[in-house]
């Protein structure tokens, strides 16, 4: 059944019983998940939702909406903590820099 190409019987056997385990587990839970009414209300309402969302971004009033909101949340973003944050991370940098240097001297 199995080559023998130097590879190990047991791993083989114990690859293919692991698949088929695998196989059966993904059937049973595919079925109990259908034939589940709360899995199915789950199911319902996040299509429901999504196709929902589609065409509220088709609306180009709501369009304009998503803009002006983004707008204001890269407004209300502080630049200079990205500044500062920039200026440590480049003494930490430096400060790693000379510590390599004198490990590797």
């Amino acid at each position: 059944f199995f080559a023998d190409n130097g590879v190990d019987f047991e791993f083989e056997m114990n690859a293919l019983i692991s698949k088929v385990i695998n196989h059966f587990a993904t059937e049973v839970v595919s079925k109990r998940l259908a034939k589940s009414k709360t899995f199915q209300m789950m199911a319902l309402k996040t299509h429901e939702h999504i196709e929902k969302s589609k065409k509220a971004i088709s609306d180009p009033k709501i369009q304009q909406e998503i803009v002006r909101d983004a707008k204001k949340a890269t407004q209300s973003v502080n630049i200079d903590y990205f500044r500062d944050s920039s200026k440590t991370f480049e003494r930490f940098k430096r400060a790693l820099k000379e510590e390599f240097r004198k490990d590797f001297k």
